[in-house]
Parts: C-alpha cells; structure tokens; sequence
C-alpha cells in the first residue's frame, strides 16, 4: 500500500518523500555503526577498500574466471549483478532522466555516477569491517549463519550492538522504505511506457501496475526458488542482445553531444561557440 500511495502522489511528493526518508534513515544508520563499530578499522577499510577499487577496476572488469570453471562465484555475483543491471538499465534510464530533467551533464555526472559510488565506498567499508571484526570475536558464527540463511544473518548482525532492539525496527523500516521506494519509481515508469510517454501518467495507469507488480511478486514467493531462478535466468538472457543496444546508445550519445556544440578551431584566437537554442555566443577565453 505504501509505494501505491507514493506512485499515485507523484514523483514531487510521495517517490521524492520515502527518497529522502530512505537517505536520512540509512545515513544515521551508518552513522550509529560507525561510533558504535570498530572505527579504526572501518576507516582502514574504506582507505584500502577505495584503493583496491581503483587499481582493480579495470582487470576485473575483464574478469571471466577462465581457468577456474568450477568456481561459480564471479558468475553467481560479478556477472549476474552486471547482466541484471543491463536488463534494468531501460526502466532504472528513464526514471533517472525524467528526475534530471533541467540538469547539467556535469550535474547528472556527479548525482549518478560520482556520488552513489562514494557512498558505496562508505557503506561496505563501515558494515563489512563491523561484520568481519564481529564475526572474527565470535569464532565465525556469523559467516556460519550467513551460509545457512543471509536473512538471519542480517538481523543476527545488529543484535550484538547495543540497543539491538531499536536497531532492528530500524532496520526493517528501512528495508520497507527503500523497497516502497523502487516499487513507486517502477510504477511510474511503467506507466509512461503505457501511456506513449507522457512526463506523468494518470494515476489510475500507476496504481494498476503496482497492483500487477504485487500480485507477481506474490506469485514468485509462493513458487519458491525455483520461479525466482527462472525469472532470473529470463532477465540474464534479456540482458545479452540489450548490451549490443547500450554500446549503440554510447556510441550515439558522443555523437550526439558533438553535434551539439560544434568544436572550436584552437588556431584561431577569435573562435566563438554559438550555443544551441538560446543565440548566445562565448569568446575564446584564450
């Protein structure tokens, strides 16, 4: 009911709302664990942790297991969440443009890319070294849960702080919030696709695909895993033709934006860049 209520309100009241209640609840939640946690470690771990994504980036972007076959994990994680986000990419794409609307590239850069990378950094540094310094106190009985179910293990996790209790409501508020979150954005989202994409369709259009959107997900819960691993396996082979329409859609994009400002010619000091649309001119600073 709660990412219905949001979608029918629209992206300036409810989706941006439960947005920003997601982004306060979790920062404190960070916040708590980082004075309550092992700080110098979780510090060491965001310095070593940023500096290992940086020198890595690019060879395990590359990174196929190729003599070691028989082991699933790149393929059940690295690869899987990749091909996931390709499937994604169309639904996630639109959204994100339809709430940058008026924005910079620069802008879009930092807000998109910049921005949601930094505070990944934080987040794994900050819960990934309290859970391994946890885990390590208790001669592995955390990792042991977590193999058995990553549900117990995650409410096992804050249940060794102080204020477990409290903690643990937070938790799942937070879990509710950010779940209302995407599912009101996916509403609306979907609803332009079904409305030849219209800036905000009708509320009626909405709230039908978030009734759709429950009934399936009630659906894939009572068939268990093996509906959600079909499911999944539907959105890895929906992501392989969409990647060859990404590096087309990158290849249009620069394209695109050199022909929207023509380059100037650097031998000629008295160059001026007409600006598209507005009939403005800038000198050469040179």
């Amino acid at each position: 009911m709660a990412y219905l209520l949001s979608a029918a309100t629209g992206i300036e009241r409810g989706v941006k709302w439960l947005s920003n209640a997601s982004v306060v609840v979790a920062a404190a939640l960070v916040a708590y664990f980082l004075v309550a946690g092992p700080t110098v470690l979780q510090l060491n771990a965001l310095t070593q942790g940023t500096g290992s994504y940086l020198a890595d980036l690019v060879p395990m972007s590359f990174r196929l297991n190729a003599f070691q076959q028989g082991e699933s994990w790149a393929g059940e994680w690295t690869l899987f969440y990749w091909a996931t986000w390709i499937g994604w990419s169309p639904f996630v794409g639109m959204f994100i443009a339809r709430i940058s609307r008026g924005r910079t590239i620069r802008e879009f850069i930092v807000a998109v890319l910049v921005v949601p990378s930094l505070v990944a950094f934080v987040w794994f540094a900050v819960f990934g070294a309290a859970a391994i310094d946890l885990d390590r106190r208790t001669a592995g009985s955390l990792s042991s849960l977590a193999r058995e179910d990553e549900t117990l293990a995650t409410f096992a996790f804050p249940a060794e702080f102080p204020g477990a209790t409290a903690l643990a409501v937070v938790v799942v508020a937070l879990v509710l919030i950010f779940f209302a979150a995407g599912a009101d954005a996916a509403c609306i989202v979907l609803g332009r696709m079904s409305a030849g994409g219209v800036l905000d369709p009708a509320t009626p259009v909405k709230l039908v695909w978030g009734v759709f959107m429950a009934v399936v997900t009630g659906v894939l819960l009572l068939s268990g895993d093996s509906g959600i691993d079909g499911l999944q396996q539907a959105s890895l082979l929906a992501a392989l033709p969409f990647t060859f329409i990404l590096l087309a859609m990158c290849w249009s994009l620069l394209r695109g934006l050199r022909d929207e400002v023509p380059e100037e010619n650097p031998s000629d000091p008295t160059a001026r860049t007409e600006f598209p649309g507005t009939g403005a001119a800038a000198s050469d600073p040179g």
